[in-house]
């Protein structure tokens, strides 16, 4: 069964496309940056990407929050907002916290019928809360220690480019598990930034759970 999106309770697509939005923004800002990286104000595209990178992270993470929380009775508090503390509740109530990238079929075997095969293993904290402190370093002041030692990290084009790739893809199809109601939420991208992303609400065969192990490891964003 697919309810409308309309129907969600939770605020999964608006957060979607704004992290849609974010990463066309950083995207455009990178084609910039690239195209003419000793121009005075190169500086401002740095920073710019590093934000929106850091706030995907950001965005990923709170959708699943509201997710878990807005669509069920999962025990989660909506107040703690710390990467660590908000996956930590999150980790409790699924075995996959956050989104899985899929190739996503629809109609696959009749009218409302969707096929979402899995590309690897879901996305791991440790990946996004890495970005997330990486891009952190770069927008933030670095201690007077770190400036006297030569320790203020470079930003790295090509290393935000595989980033904002990694998410892309993430993007144009993923799908998040909401065990304990045995649905699914799934989010397909077109990749256009004149398109919104999908967001369809799937009732799972049974506990809404996958067997990933012998899928690869997620490696759409490599640190």
């Amino acid at each position: 069964m697919v309810t409308n999106t309309a129907a969600l309770q939770s605020e999964y697509p608006s957060v979607m496309e704004n992290a849609v939005r974010r990463l066309v923004a950083a995207e455009q800002c990178h084609e910039e940056l690239t195209g003419n990286p000793i121009h005075p104000g190169s500086w401002k595209n740095c920073d710019f990407i590093a934000l929106q990178v850091r706030k995907l992270c950001e965005l990923m993470l709170l959708g699943s929050t509201l997710a878990h929380w807005r669509e069920g009775t999962a025990d989660i508090n909506p107040k703690k907002w710390r990467p660590k503390e908000a996956f930590g509740e999150l980790s409790q109530v699924s075995n996959h916290p956050l989104q899985v990238p899929v190739a996503i079929h629809l109609h696959q075997e009749g009218q409302g019928q969707h096929h979402a095969e899995p590309l690897s293993k879901g996305m791991p904290f440790d990946t996004l809360n890495a970005i997330y402190g990486l891009c952190g370093d770069l927008l933030h002041v670095p201690s007077a220690k770190k400036v006297v030692a030569g320790a203020i990290p470079p930003f790295d084009a090509a290393l935000f480019k595989a980033w904002m790739n990694g998410f892309r893809t993430l993007l144009q199809g993923h799908a998040l598990l909401l065990p304990g109601l045995e649905l699914v939420v799934l989010c397909r991208w077109s990749g256009s930034p004149a398109d919104a992303p999908e967001v369809f609400l799937l009732s799972a065969l049974g506990p809404s759970t996958l067997n990933l192990s012998d899928y690869p490891e997620f490696n759409l964003l490599h640190v």
